[in-house]
């Protein structure tokens, strides 16, 4: 006892001591923080919601979700891991023909964070892993984007669940797509993250610089995801977000009492969008240079020509695919021109439409948007952004620009919540009640009938997930 109660005299006599008592209560207090924390139990729903669609494949090893192109990858991450386990970079893959500059194509996802996390489990559990907290962490940051704009919980989940379940992210598991629901997850932090560096508070102290820090890293993140596709549909939208920020503050710019005060804060803006893209460069470069570098060698350099795209662009028989849970016709790239957010989404969304806040006419500008460019050379708007947007001539399909107008709908749909829940006429809600009991109906009557033997509709995908004997066995 004597002993002991010396070693408890010499630890409080410590030097150190008072730090680790500081260091204790702080870790403490950060975690009391974040269990309250109402994104903590946002992500509890959403993740879980997520592991709902995973969760076989992740309790029964031997099953993995797969898909038309998911073997690449399953052969991409056994190289990987089989060189990063002898201490060296995959830089070339040497069973790809005469050989294959391996860490340039940035599907391999050789650089990028999370997949360093995924590494440390079996092959067969780290696809469905991967998949599963992408796809919450999509829905988590839908969630933030709506509540960024001061809307409430309802709204927020109700845009969170309609989005990462969409079909622009579903529907691309069984298309095999790892690096496109990778990619993707990271588009409503994108969002989120540019709509804060915008804002004209917090420039004077840390808060500015921070924001656009983080700009930069998520954006960095969406690229070392894999999918440099989704990364021109991100840069299409933070330029609408751009022009729309601009909009909304010119009149406080011409109208303000200083010159030089409205300069400095302008000027703050396009400092911290510096920053960011700094930032974002500094990060995605050990990916970035050597993917510029492969990409040098390649046929698209120059950019395809235009006609090119005329097969792989929206067609307005597509756009049946939003509110249809079985399409009447067979289409050509079935996941890629799978929008669905469901008969529900839609009528919230209409609803939206009336809601008061000037957010809104932001969700309808990347909507807009999204419509001119998936449908392609249909649109002069296509050719010119062509032409102004770097790197958007290399994409060959217009039709990845469907995302924007699933997002957009998404967050339509949140608004018209909003609408419904703060409504003070009982007849306002009475309506969109009755809508939307007709729209869950719709869908169910659609999702009950007998499917097809090739059913490329988004319950299609569902069912497919819920089959067991549809699993590939490796």
């Amino acid at each position: 006892m004597r002993y002991d109660r010396r070693v408890m005299n010499e630890l409080e006599s410590h030097p150190f001591t008072p730090y680790l008592r500081r260091l204790l209560a702080f870790t403490r207090k950060s975690l009391s923080t974040i269990l309250r924390s109402e994104y903590f139990s946002a992500a509890l729903i959403l993740f879980g919601l997520s592991f709902l669609v995973f969760g076989r494949a992740l309790v029964r090893p031997n099953l993995m979700i797969s898909g038309s192109d998911f073997t690449q990858f399953y052969f991409w991450e056994s190289f990987t891991r089989a060189e990063l386990v002898q201490w060296r970079l995959p830089q070339w893959n040497p069973f790809f023909f005469s050989g294959y500059p391996f860490f340039a194509n940035p599907q391999m996802m050789v650089f990028y964070p999370p997949s360093w996390f995924l590494r440390f489990f079996p092959l067969d559990y780290s696809f469905g892993l991967g998949m599963m907290l992408h796809i919450g962490w999509a829905g988590l940051g839908m969630y933030a984007v709506i509540r960024n704009q001061n809307m409430s919980r309802a709204a927020a989940f109700t845009s969170a669940i309609t989005f990462m379940l969409s079909g622009v992210v579903i529907t691309h598991i069984k298309g095999g797509h790892l690096e496109w629901i990778y990619s993707i997850a990271w588009l409503p932090w994108v969002v989120w993250a540019w709509s804060r560096t915008l804002n004209l508070q917090g420039f004077r102290n840390l808060e500015g610089l921070w924001n656009a820090l983080i700009a930069g890293i998520v954006t960095a993140m969406m690229f070392l995801a894999g999918a440099a596709r989704i990364a021109a549909v991100a840069e299409a939208m933070v330029i609408v977000l751009g022009v729309w920020w601009l909009v909304t503050h010119l009149t406080g710019f011409v109208h303000s009492a200083s010159l030089r005060d409205a300069s400095q804060n302008l000027s703050g803006v396009v400092l911290r969008i510096f920053i960011g893209a700094i930032t974002m460069i500094g990060i995605a470069a050990p990916q970035l240079l050597p993917s510029l570098e492969f990409a040098s060698l390649s046929s698209r350099v120059n950019g395809l020509p235009l006609e090119c795209a005329n097969n792989l662009s929206i067609t307005l028989s597509d756009f049946a695919f939003f509110g249809l849970a079985r399409s009447p016709f067979d289409p050509f790239f079935e996941w890629e021109r799978n929008g669905y957010v469901g008969a529900m989404a839609i009528t919230l969304a209409m609803i939206g439409l009336a809601n008061p806040n000037r957010a809104k006419w932001l969700w309808i500008g990347w909507g807009a948007v999204g419509f001119l460019l998936s449908v392609g050379p249909s649109s002069p708007v296509y050719p010119l952004a062509r032409d102004l947007i770097p790197g958007l001539a290399v994409i060959r399909q217009p039709f990845t620009f469907i995302v924007m107008i699933a997002f957009a709908l998404a967050g339509l749909a949140g608004l018209g919540m909003e609408r419904v829940v703060d409504s003070p006429r009982r007849w306002h809600v009475w309506m969109a009640g009755a809508l939307l009991l007709i729209a869950l109906v719709f869908d169910v009557m659609l999702y009950r009938e007998r499917p097809q033997s090739y059913d490329p509709t988004f319950y299609g995908w569902m069912s497919w997930l819920a089959s067991p004997d549809r699993s590939c066995r490796i």
